[in-house]
């Protein structure tokens, strides 16, 4: 396997840990009433890899030059509620101030108004 194809799959491999369900649906939460409540978040990557080879005489010892980069995003969207009246999401509209809507009215919903 060539070096830019070790960069590579090196990089993939962790971005698939990275990635796994406890990431993306976040531990349930039980209430005391026995709702389930669990987080929902979207998970964003980017990557990128690049090489080359230099010098004279390719495939020599040492004259590879190569790099990866990546980044990644966790969006709370919102929450997975489970209860007697049955599933439902609760969206928090991606904006960081409806989260706390959304978290009120989770908080309504087990007070049953």
């Amino acid at each position: 396997m060539n070096e830019i194809s070790q960069i590579v799959e090196t990089a993939l491999t962790s971005l698939t840990k990275a990635a796994e369900v406890n990431t993306i649906i976040g531990a349930p939460i039980v209430t005391a009433d026995g709702a389930t409540v669990m987080p929902v978040s979207q998970v964003t990557f980017a990557f990128m890899a690049g090489g080359g080879e230099y010098g004279e005489k390719p495939r020599r010892e040492g004259n590879f030059a190569g790099g990866s980069g990546g980044g990644a995003t966790l969006t709370p969207v919102g929450f997975l509620v489970i209860d007697r009246s049955g599933v439902r999401m609760i969206e928090s509209g991606g904006a960081l101030d409806k989260i706390a809507d959304a978290a009120k009215n989770i908080a309504d919903a087990f007070r049953g108004q």
